[in-house]
């Protein structure tokens, strides 16, 4: 028998929505001038040539990475701690 409530039919079976994207076209390479590229390289190597013959240092970089510059540093400053206390 039935007690008098609500009843519904089950759901319908959800259909999954296809939604179409909008392909972007591609972007078209610009095409470099070979006399630019090659100008390029010329520096490049030259920089390089300069670099790894020891005539010019890059002073930020090897100050960076100084071991003896960092440890010297750090044994100034705990001198420093030592007389203030």
């Amino acid at each position: 028998a039935l007690s008098g409530g609500m009843r519904f039919a089950p759901p319908a079976p959800i259909q999954p929505v296809k939604s179409e994207k909008a392909k972007r076209p591609r972007k078209q390479k610009t095409k470099i001038d070979p006399r630019f590229i090659a100008a390029a390289r010329e520096l490049r190597d030259r920089y390089l040539d300069e670099v790894n013959s020891g005539r010019h240092v890059i002073k930020s970089v090897a100050a960076k990475y100084d071991v003896v510059r960092l440890s010297e540093a750090t044994s100034m400053t705990q001198d420093m701690k030592r007389l203030v206390a």
